[in-house]
């Protein structure tokens, strides 16, 4: 005798709206949190008012200046 194979049930109508509307919550917070403007890089952007912009040539004290970065000296090892 053969086993008795486990007959399909479908979701229920109720569980299937549920379902639905997780994914519309889903893709709209996705969508609204890509779109939406970042308050911290714009408030980051904008220049100080007490200190000016940099000159042609000018590196230090200034918005936009250069500034040194110091970066460990690559191992042989990692060849």
């Amino acid at each position: 005798m053969e086993p008795e194979q486990e007959r399909y049930r479908p979701i229920p109508a109720r569980r299937r709206v549920l379902i639905a509307l997780l994914a519309v919550a889903t893709a709209a917070f996705v969508t609204w949190s890509v779109t939406r403007k970042s308050g911290t890089v714009r408030e980051a952007a904008r220049h100080p008012a007490d200190v000016p912009a940099c000159s042609a040539g000018q590196t230090e004290g200034c918005v936009g200046s250069m500034t040194t970065l110091i970066v460990p000296a690559a191992s042989g090892a990692s060849r």
